[in-house]
């Protein structure tokens, strides 16, 4: 509930929320109904969540991480095991940039309202402060896709989404 309340503000801060209000009635959500029947738009904020911006999240990754976060039990990708992103200066500038900024870019709402929880709980601050490295880093591909429950995104060596060196 946290992400649909969340995710919900932004798009309202952000300019976006008139936009989902026409996918959401398309998809036969009655926003004049009283009271709003909040049980009804629940699955299409998921379906939102998991069909649309996680997706979104990961494609935009995978250009600057060869392909890490759609091949996330790939261990022969740097990324996945050592978080050593693409070496250009595409890759670089894009990294670089703060987290909020992809995040409106890709008009993802309730997925960085889960991202902004994870990483302000970890202590690096909000993502308006956040280089999208450290995102990458946190949010990782095998730690999205056991997080988001995709079969067989815990290989050996990984223990619910988290590589364990040994040592």
């Amino acid at each position: 509930l946290f992400t649909l309340v969340r995710g919900t503000i932004l798009m309202k801060e952000e300019g976006y929320f008139a936009t989902f209000v026409e996918m959401t009635t398309a998809q036969g959500f009655d926003w004049t109904a009283e009271p709003l029947n909040f049980s009804q738009l629940v699955p299409l904020h998921f379906q939102r969540l998991f069909g649309t911006e996680i997706p979104a999240y990961k494609a935009a990754m995978d250009q600057y991480t060869d392909g890490a976060f759609s091949d996330s039990t790939n261990l022969d990708i740097d990324f996945n095991k050592y978080a050593v992103y693409e070496k250009s200066d595409d890759a670089k500038e894009a990294l670089n940039q703060k987290a909020t900024d992809f995040m409106q870019e890709g008009e993802i709402y309730f997925f960085r309202a889960i991202v902004e929880q994870f990483v302000t709980g970890l202590g690096y601050g909000n993502l308006d402060d956040t280089p999208l490295y450290y995102v990458g880093m946190m949010m990782s591909p095998t730690y999205t896709d056991f997080w988001a429950n995709i079969p067989a995104n815990d290989p050996p060596k990984f223990v619910n989404g988290l590589y364990i060196l040994e040592g």
